[in-house]
């Protein structure tokens, strides 16, 4: 697991328990569908900060065309069991620079207690006031099984609002 990384993330396990292996599982089978996330930074015992594409489909998409895909929303940090249990499969890596291909600098977490609120932002700590943090991402490490139905969700949410 390194910066660059691509991962397809699998749609159809969101009811599979996330300590489950798929070491074995064929993800090739027709009618999969997939989102992909690239990894922006390994954070060790802090998970890895990723990127998830706003694009899905077969586990074949070309790493070009997801690469050049929007965000489908603003970074998140995961935990890397997913990865470990071969849930999320390697896609390919690429030649990768944090702050040219995800805008690193700009990427933005809410941290710390809730009566003593910092903002960390492109690897800085920052203070601030307690008026002016709304609509910032937590940085919470997230259970790969939370973020797969956060991508369900908002792709719903997506496919609903097109249809209006």
């Amino acid at each position: 697991m390194k910066a660059g990384d691509v991962y397809s993330i699998p749609l159809f396990l969101t009811d599979v328990s996330g300590l489950t292996s798929f070491s074995r599982y064929d993800f090739t089978k027709e009618g999969m569908t997939f989102c992909f996330a690239r990894v922006i930074e390994h954070r060790g015992g802090n998970g890895l900060i990723i990127e998830v594409f706003n694009i899905q489909g077969s586990i074949n998409i070309p790493l070009s065309e997801i690469i050049s895909s929007s965000r489908l929303f603003n970074p998140v940090t995961v935990a890397g069991e997913a990865i470990k249990k071969k849930r999320w499969r390697l896609v390919g890596s690429t030649d990768y620079d944090k702050e040219r291909d995800s805008k690193y600098s700009e990427i933005t977490f809410l941290i710390g207690p809730r009566e003593n609120r910092s903002i960390w932002k492109g690897g800085h700590e920052l203070s601030i006031e307690n008026s002016t943090h709304s609509g910032i991402e937590e940085f919470i490490v997230w259970p790969a099984v939370q973020i797969e139905r956060r991508i369900v969700h908002d792709l719903e949410k997506l496919n609903d609002i097109k249809k209006v």
